[in-house]
């Protein structure tokens, strides 16, 4: 049974204090109530890990949408940021780039660092019981780490850190693995399969991830500035004929 996640749903099953008082499309439930249905059928620690990566996968996903709206969808849309606020949508543009390579790399961590534990892909296999359910899923996330790895050597040399020679010493300096929007989106759709085969194997449904729109985001941000565009070059036509122009801003 896959489960429809809007806009304004997954505002409110993130995390705390994050969303609204929208309701979820998962039989109008909400955050908490899901919490506990997962934490009833899967146990605490189990049912905990699997609720916080559904919140991050679903976090991560979102994220992915408004990039793509924004930067990867029309070239006309490059445009019309370009037109209002080119350094500003330059930095939204970097930092949301940024931040999904951080969301893969935290996504793909291995499941302990220096004796800490860490939610993680990598913290499933050690609840599955069923053997051959875990050779399957530690499988594909063994995969996933290949395909990521571009994400954790960006995060840790480039983003996290600093790399001497990567910054300074350019010449002995190891060429870090491009990363493409492609690469990207298909290391999402693989964490959202990992993800979607845990849910469906111990709570029989799935999330449907591919229909997930960015209604209050990025489309509604791209109306309102066209319409500034409008707005300003009517208004630049009114100060030529001497009429004054009044911002509430």
């Amino acid at each position: 049974v896959p489960r429809l996640v809007s806009s304004l749903a997954t505002q409110r099953l993130i995390h705390a204090g994050v969303g609204s008082n929208a309701k979820s499309d998962m039989s109008n439930r909400k955050a908490d109530d899901i919490k506990k249905d997962m934490i009833d059928k899967l146990g605490n620690d189990f049912g905990s890990l699997i609720y916080t990566l559904y919140n991050e996968v679903t976090w991560l996903t979102f994220k992915w949408l408004e990039f793509s709206e924004l930067y990867g969808s029309k070239e006309t849309r490059v445009e019309l940021l370009n037109q209002s606020a080119p350094f500003f949508f330059f930095t939204i543009q970097k930092v949301l780039w940024d931040n999904l390579i951080l969301g893969i790399a935290r996504l793909t961590d291995p499941s302990e660092s220096m004796r800490k534990r860490n939610i993680t892909l990598n913290a499933i296999p050690a609840f599955l019981s069923d053997i051959n359910f875990r050779n399957e899923i530690e499988h594909d996330i063994d995969e996933l780490i290949t395909e990521s790895k571009f994400c954790r050597d960006r995060r840790n040399k480039i983003i996290a850190h600093m790399d001497y020679d990567l910054g300074i010493d350019v010449q002995n300096a190891k060429a870090l693995e491009p990363a493409t929007r492609t690469k990207l989106r298909s290391v999402i759709e693989r964490i959202q399969s990992i993800y979607n085969k845990v849910e469906f194997k111990y709570l029989g449904t799935t999330t449907a991830y591919k229909y997930l729109q960015s209604d209050l985001g990025a489309i509604s941000l791209l109306h309102t500035i066209e319409s500034g565009i409008r707005f300003n070059e009517q208004a630049f036509e009114r100060r030529k004929r001497g009429e004054d122009i009044n911002y509430n801003y």
